[in-house]
């Protein structure tokens, strides 16, 4: 704050409010103009709050921040602009637009197998997220989702708003997988800070600090903005303060607009949105298809001075919260292993080189500003870790260090990253980087020297290919180089800056003849009857050509799925068939023969119903073919626990179980199948066998009786009986066993005037399972007239017929007031006066008065 003693504005314009919302400000004469801008008040002086409260001036928000006073400024005039300097030291910036989520992908079209999820999360099963937390920086998450029970912690800024947005973030993140096998999550034991995001600022850093929270998520944005704001060095300055708090974006899904400011104006660049995703140490996430192409909405960089901005890619499906979300949750693994194993967090800067070191390259070769430097690839990033393939180190002011990496066996090519986290810059540097460091790498003896990818910033270049050369504008620098085993590779580190510096390096080896089968894993299934990718890691140079089969464990026979694939393509789509059971995949190659874990093939069960009877309860689901078994699970404290086995997909329990979290599992001999959702059976069923009886008109005098079972299957013996007016009971239906279905229509005729009640009972050898009683009011072959009674404000006319009829309604004195025509034979009609009025109603049909009365109204 020492450099700010001197007023300063700064303007923006926002990407699609620009032409018709200037934001303009004349400091030598009268004129300030706009109309959509709120402006952050930075101060140091203790008295600014006092001066603020006597100015009368409209603030919104009054928080202290790592030593800033900030005050967010409601319409601001020039006269307040006057008196504002009579604060002896502050500053102002407009902050950012209103937020907006970068909307959501679907939980149930998420796949595990990008990024290699799920065989990360079997070979590293310890690393679920259990010594960390995440904050997501939007709404409220629903704390009562099963997979989200527990989680919850609140930051002080918080939301009150559930929003179904931050659920499923939360979901992606930690997700405990207990609903459903779509509800699991990267870091399924990692809590979750949830704050909120009318400020745009990061949280305290005393509200952070000693809880474990090493991530934030934020999968929203503003508008396109691009330039360095208060909003951005406040990101950096607690990153650089925090060494190991990553803050995770996405870039935002504005991949199509064009640039507003700044040199990259009137391109479809630099559209990032918001200017805090302007800041270079946190990480900003596009979005990529299942192809690994990246989705034209997906924002892309370059940042305002030029850095490298989206730094990684994700799966997600539907725009780019989702993608942000997904990376945060792989970073917290990465986090949570590291722990695990050296008993310390890692600092942030280390995580984030690792990711980016690892990730699989798309498009042309090295970095670019759609998609960064690829896709994150978790399985290597985590092996990495597991193999201590990195350091961590610091240098002095204007230092040169040299640093030694030894090649190991079977390895062809080496990746070795250099990043760091830099000091924050003053809002609107024309250049962020602080303290710019170099990386050069020589081999063994040899005066080669391998450089970063480096990319061009300038706006007629920013489409080219990347290069190797100096890096002055990014925190991470990588190098890609051939090596051969037992090389040595000197690192020479520059510091070209007047300032200390702490700095990571990570290196990765690619292997020669290295093979892996990744994913379908073990630990999850195959759907049968269903398009997925078989995905596997081939590190040799050459166009290695395999056969690939599939064969059921209990068969002999083995199935083609292709007969030349290159081990290069690293992927292949394949349909499932449709049998249940377990599977194992080989790949046939020249001289040698790769074999998979068996795999399950199979679907989680279909809820059909549930019988939420007076003194018990059933849940019943479709049963399949080929399993021998089934259990019935309860979920306890957020674990389910195993409560009865059956032959039958069908379980009968005592009423207490009525508000029990309840899911079944087919058991096919050699393997379990997958579970079905948890159903509460209070949730989904109120009746019991009876699902619905109703009864409704045909007209006036006939009643159509419509009966829907939930099941059938235990009934033998079904009665429907009518009670007429005088109250006689009539067996209208009688069934038996086979004759029982699932739906009836019945119609019936009236007799007499008045009430009639239809009740329909199901039996069990001659035990009544349940029964109901729907009520109608008919009316023979004659003009009738319901009045209302104390609870009703209109009548009923029953008439014998469909012909056109026109009622009118008078008052005590004679007074039409109302006339009313229709054909329906039941007709029901409002009374218009008040309560206790005398009213004379006569109904004409053809001109001829066919019925009138006086009646009361009573309310």
């Amino acid at each position: 704050m020492k450099n700010w003693k001197y007023f300063i504005i700064f303007f923006v314009f926002a990407a699609e409010t620009a032409a018709q919302n200037s934001r303009v400000i004349s400091i030598n004469n009268s004129i300030i103009e706009y109309k959509v801008a709120d402006y952050y008040l930075l101060s140091t002086h203790q008295n600014t709050k006092k001066i603020l409260d006597s100015l009368i001036l409209q603030y919104a928000h009054y928080d202290k921040v790592n030593g800033y006073d900030i005050f967010l400024l409601k319409k601001l005039k020039f006269l307040d602009y006057q008196n504002l300097t009579k604060i002896p030291e502050f500053s102002l910036d407009i902050s950012s637009s209103k937020t907006r989520t970068e909307k959501l992908i679907p939980i149930d079209h998420f796949d595990p197998s990008q990024h290699h999820i799920d065989i990360t999360q079997q070979d590293f099963a310890q690393s679920t997220g259990k010594n960390i937390a995440v904050i997501l920086k939007e709404h409220l998450f629903d704390t009562f989702d099963l997979d989200l029970l527990s989680k919850i912690k609140l930051l002080p800024s918080h939301s009150n708003k559930i929003d179904i947005h931050a659920t499923t973030m939360a979901t992606l993140i930690a997700g405990k997988g207990i609903s459903y096998y779509t509800g699991k999550g990267i870091v399924p034991d990692a809590k979750i800070f949830s704050t909120g995001f009318q400020i745009l600022l990061p949280e305290r850093n005393e509200d952070i600090e000693g809880k474990n929270i090493y991530v934030c998520n934020h999968s929203y944005g503003s508008e396109a903005d691009s330039r360095y704001s208060f909003e951005s060095m406040m990101y950096d300055k607690q990153s650089y303060d925090l060494d190991e708090m990553q803050h995770i974006f996405s870039s935002g899904n504005q991949g199509t607009e064009k640039c507003q400011q700044g040199q990259y104006t009137g391109l479809e660049f630099c559209n990032l949105t918001g200017p805090y995703k302007h800041a270079k140490n946190i990480i900003c996430i596009g979005a990529i298809d299942g192809n690994n192409q990246v989705y034209p909405f997906s924002s892309k960089g370059p940042t305002y001075d030029g850095r490298i901005k989206p730094e990684l890619v994700t799966y997600g499906e539907n725009q780019t919260s989702g993608a942000s979300a997904v990376a945060s949750g792989m970073f917290a693994m990465c986090q949570d292993h590291f722990i695990n194993l050296y008993n310390v967090p890692p600092p942030a800067h280390l995580i984030k080189g690792i990711l980016i070191n690892t990730a699989e390259d798309i498009g042309s070769a090295g970095p670019d500003y759609t998609s960064g430097y690829g896709k994150i690839d978790l399985y290597k990033a985590m092996n990495v870790i597991q193999h201590k393939q990195f350091l961590t180190n610091s240098i002095q002011q204007f230092e040169e260090k040299e640093l030694q990496i030894i090649v190991p066996s079977n390895s062809s090519k080496a990746y070795i990253t250099l990043s760091w986290t830099d000091p924050a810059a003053a809002i609107n540097a024309k250049k962020s980087l602080i303290n710019d460091l170099d990386i050069e790498i020589k081999i063994n003896s040899s005066n080669k020297k391998f450089l970063p990818w480096v990319l061009n910033p300038s706006p007629d270049q920013i489409t080219n290919p990347a290069t190797n050369g100096i890096d002055t504008l990014n925190t991470l620098e990588k190098i890609e180089l051939p090596v051969r085993d037992y090389d040595t590779l000197t690192l020479k580190i520059k510091n070209k800056s007047n300032s200390f510096q702490k700095f990571s390096i990570n290196y990765y080896f690619e292997k020669n003849q290295n093979f892996q089968i990744l994913s379908p894993a073990k630990t999850n299934f195959i759907l049968p009857d269903y398009t997925q990718d078989i995905t596997w890691i081939w590190s040799e140079n050459n166009n290695a050509i395999s056969k690939i089969e599939y064969k059921y464990t209990h068969h002999n026979s083995w199935n083609l799925i292709t007969d030349s694939i290159s081990l290069k393509d690293e992927s292949i789509s394949w349909r499932s068939p449709s049998e249940f059971g377990l599977v194992q995949f080989r790949f046939i190659l020249k001289d040698t023969i790769f074999y998979s874990d068996t795999i399950r093939i199979c679907a989680p069960l279909e809820y059909r119903s549930a019988l939420n009877c007076s003194d018990s309860v059933q849940i019943i689901f479709n049963e399949h073919l080929q399993a021998l078994q089934y259990k019935l699970e309860i979920l306890r404290e957020g674990k389910p626990y195993l409560l009865i086995k059956s032959d039958h997909a069908k379980f009968k329990m005592g009423s207490a179980y009525r508000d029990s979290f309840l899911r079944i599992t087919p058991i096919f001999g050699e393997f379990e199948g997958a579970p079905s959702r948890f159903i509460k059976i209070s949730n989904v069923s109120s009746s019991c066998y009876i699902d619905l009886l109703e009864s409704s008109y045909l007209d006036k005098e006939n009643a159509e009786i419509n009966i829907q079972l939930k099941e059938i299957q235990d009934l033998d013996k079904m009665i429907l009986t009518k009670i007429n007016p005088n109250k006689n009971r009539e067996i209208i239906l009688t069934l038996r066993d086979n004759e029982i279905k699932n739906e009836f229509k019945i119609n019936d005729k009236a007799k007499d005037l008045g009430n009639y009640s239809y009740q329909l009972e199901v039996f069990n050898k001659d035990l009544s399972l349940d029964l109901k009683t729907s009520n109608i009011f008919l009316v023979p072959s004659q003009y009738y007239i319901k009045s209302p009674n104390t609870s009703e404000d209109e009548i009923i006319i029953y008439s014998p017929n469909e012909n056109a009829k026109e009622l009118m309604i008078y008052d005590i004195t004679g007074r039409l007031i109302k006339s009313f025509s229709f054909t329906n034979p039941v007709e029901y009609v409002e009374l218009p006066i008040e309560v206790g009025s005398h009213l004379f109603l006569a109904l004409f049909e053809d001109n001829k008065l066919v019925f009138k009365e006086l009646i009361l109204k009573l309310r």
